[in-house]
């Protein structure tokens, strides 16, 4: 059973004494981001075979408003750091810190291990582990029958040639019909997005190009980073 083992450590400035501090909490605390970053980082049965493993560290800072605001990752795999800064990015706001009942800027650190081991040798406290899905499960919709997945991508394909025509609302109504038939992937959402920023609506095609960023869309993610990163 592969294994993600993720550490929060909060870096706090030192308080005063009787200054009260809420720590920030993503939705209902660490099971949900633990459940997040689970249902979006992939650890492929090719890396699992070749033994590549790595420790990730990814120091975030959530705003006074609850937005990421920055991501930096460090760590020795290039693709494991992508996807963790990727996934990070465009991830849900979270209740941010107070402190005295003001909401402020805080940074928090989140340790993540990619390994097929159990632990690690010495645990932290702090540290928590998490079963990883398997490689076949994980980043992956519910799958269609043969027949309802050229029903929906034969919708998805006549959407892409009305946004090639610039019939950008006939386009986004085919898409979505192809939704509501069951596909949902990254293609899907990346090329909803360009025919709702094309149709002028911005706040439809950053939802759109967050989705198909957490599917693993690169180029997604960069437009989500160029269009959507400070709104």
């Amino acid at each position: 059973m592969k294994h993600l083992l993720i550490s929060a450590i909060l870096l706090l400035s030192l308080f005063t004494k009787g200054q009260s501090y809420e720590p920030p909490q993503y939705q209902s605390g660490k099971k949900d981001l633990a459940d997040y970053l689970c249902s979006y980082l992939f650890y492929s049965a090719a890396e699992i075979e070749a033994g590549i493993e790595d420790d990730i560290t990814a120091t975030l800072l959530i705003s006074r408003d609850g937005r990421i605001a920055f991501v930096n990752v460090t760590g020795k795999v290039a693709a494991f750091k992508l996807q963790v800064k990727r996934v990070l990015t465009v991830m849900h706001h979270w209740t941010p810190a107070h402190r005295n009942g003001t909401a402020i800027d805080t940074s928090l650190t989140l340790k993540i291990l990619f390994s097929q081991r159990r632990s690690r040798v010495s645990k932290n406290a702090n540290e928590y582990e998490i079963l990883f899905p398997s490689a076949a499960t994980t980043n992956i919709k519910p799958q269609l029958t043969a027949y309802e997945y050229k029903k929906a991508n034969a919708l998805y394909e006549k959407g892409v040639a009305e946004v090639k025509s610039n019939n950008c609302a006939a386009a986004i109504d085919l898409f979505n019909q192809a939704e509501k038939e069951g596909l949902q992937n990254a293609n899907l959402y990346y090329d909803r997005g360009v025919a709702y920023m094309k149709s002028e609506h911005p706040e439809l095609a950053c939802q759109d190009w967050k989705e198909a960023s957490k599917l693993g869309d690169e180029e997604a993610f960069k437009l989500y980073l160029k269009f959507c990163k400070n709104k």
